[in-house]
């Protein structure tokens, strides 16, 4: 049988991790998902690098039966930042990754704070938080030698940090660098050790102006600089996929960066200002910039709630603000329909919202939970579904999309007075399938526009996969179809 080609893409998320593949024109042919396998050790919740690598090695094995006749000329590696794995000097992870939305580390947050001050997001563009990467080590690195040597990859062990610590200190050794999570599983696949600039710009270890790494944020969390790997922007190949890894073997190897960035490339937000609105497990909104060396330019847009970095797209930066969305929608949903619900109950709940009167109490709603004008404070799920108590299911479902669709509205606002008037608004996210949430938005945002393509991520990264193997000489070549919504 003649073999035909494909580009693979691979989006490690936070719930879900996927594997698709596409044509070498960029027509998705397959994806297969599995669950992100995420386990609990010492209280924390963390990612094993087995556990990982068995998850992906099972996705190329189900994606190449759904494909038979085809071979992958390149494979993008992109997911989640700020999440990943400690490194000893032979490369080997000394833990799993603790993931990025653990809390641990506000002591050594406020050390960090103590030595640096604002000169933390001037270096890294971030907002200083226990979400970086650098907080996160230097909360675990101590905590290794407290455990007792239960095994990083299995989650085993009696003493203090049962599966945190490494299983013995003369088999892993110190950790002395780092990769975030989608790097190492390129680095698994058979690519170079290697840092994207993205993924890199979320860990707080990188000075984003220089493009370089931070070395007293390194040396601060327990690492060596001079161990850190080489940083490069997404798309650079890295080498080729090991030969016995079904479907990818002999590919091109890529990390593609965050995933939200992934996100963006792959719903076709490629042109200068072009806004992405990403509402998944979250929500993100992301446009782009010029490039800037001004750590003012940082500190001014995490002082507008946003933060600065890398994107994808080569000379730009992106604007990247958090919302958190889609937190909200689904705590009310699970106080509401329970947790076993499905898509058709949320479709049913939106037909019967669609068919009440505006939703006023949403402005009402929006001042008891001083959101009015502040749409990127978070908001606890908690007191929002506590503040929509008493109201009908339906219309408590209306005030609660009207809201974060206003939250949505005037972030972007920001961004434009931020960063100049914006292009196009292409979103992508599981909660567009929702055709009461497309409504809202379309009302209140104005004309948006849907990729056709339901995993954005992945094309993402095989459209960064294509460009690393020389298929595509940029990330624009690609056609991207879109539906556009308006209000009706």
């Amino acid at each position: 049988m003649a073999r035909t080609a494909c580009v693979v893409g691979v989006d490690i998320g936070t719930t879900t991790v996927k594997v698709s593949a596409t044509d070498e024109r960029g027509r998705e042919l397959a994806v297969v998902r599995a669950d992100t396998p995420w386990r609990l050790a010492a209280g924390t919740t963390v990612l094993g690098h087995d556990d990982l690598s068995g998850t992906l090695d099972s996705l190329f094995r189900q994606l190449a039966d759904r494909l038979p006749g085809r071979w992958a000329v390149a494979v993008g590696f992109a997911g989640m930042a700020e999440a990943g794995y400690a490194l000893a000097a032979d490369g080997t992870p000394v833990a799993p990754a603790v993931a990025w939305f653990d809390t641990s580390g506000a002591d050594e947050l406020a050390v960090l704070l103590a030595e640096h001050g604002d000169g933390f997001t001037a270096t890294t563009g971030l907002r200083p938080t226990t979400r970086a990467s650098a907080i996160k080590m230097a909360w675990l690195l101590p905590r290794l030698s407290a455990g007792n040597g239960g095994a990083a990859g299995s989650g085993t062990g009696t003493g203090t940090r049962s599966g945190l610590a490494p299983a013995g200190t003369g088999r892993t050794g110190k950790a002395v660098s780092w990769l975030n999570v989608p790097e190492w599983a390129a680095h698994w696949a058979g690519g170079r050790a290697t840092a994207e600039w993205s993924l890199a710009a979320r860990s707080g270890f990188m000075d984003v102006t220089a493009r370089g790494w931070w070395k007293d944020s390194v040396r601060w969390a327990g690492l060596d600089p001079a161990a850190m790997p080489e940083l490069l922007p997404a798309g650079s190949p890295t080498g080729t996929a090991r030969a016995g890894l079904p479907l990818i073997g002999g590919a091109v190897v890529t990390v593609a960066g965050h995933d939200h960035l992934a996100g963006a490339i792959g719903a076709g937000a490629v042109h200068p200002d072009d806004c992405f609105d990403s509402l998944g497990t979250g929500e993100a909104l992301i446009r782009s910039q010029p490039a800037t060396k001004d750590p003012g330019l940082l500190t001014r847009a995490v002082a507008a709630g946003f933060e600065r970095g890398p994107h994808l797209l080569p000379g730009r930066d992106y604007l990247f603000g958090v919302l958190g969305t889609g937190r909200l929608l689904r705590a009310l949903l699970d106080a509401r329909l329970g947790a076993e619900r499905h898509f058709a109950d949320v479709e049913a709940l939106g037909e019967a919202a669609a068919r009440l009167p505006a939703p006023g109490r949403a402005e009402e709603i929006a001042v008891a939970l001083d959101s009015t004008n502040r749409p990127l404070v978070p908001l606890d799920p908690a007191a929002v579904v506590a503040a929509l108590d008493g109201l009908p299911d339906a219309e408590a479902w209306a005030v609660l999309v009207e809201l974060t669709a206003w939250r949505c509205r005037d972030a972007i606002g920001l961004l434009d007075a931020l960063g100049g008037p914006g292009n196009a608004v292409i979103a992508a996210g599981g909660w567009y399938a929702s055709g009461y949430i497309r409504a809202v938005r379309a009302r209140v945002l104005g004309p948006f526009r849907l990729p056709a393509d339901a995993e954005a991520g992945t094309r993402g990264a095989a459209r960064t996969a294509a460009l690393a193997c020389g298929l595509t000489p940029d990330l624009g070549t690609w056609t991207d179809d879109w539906t556009e919504f308006t209000a009706s």
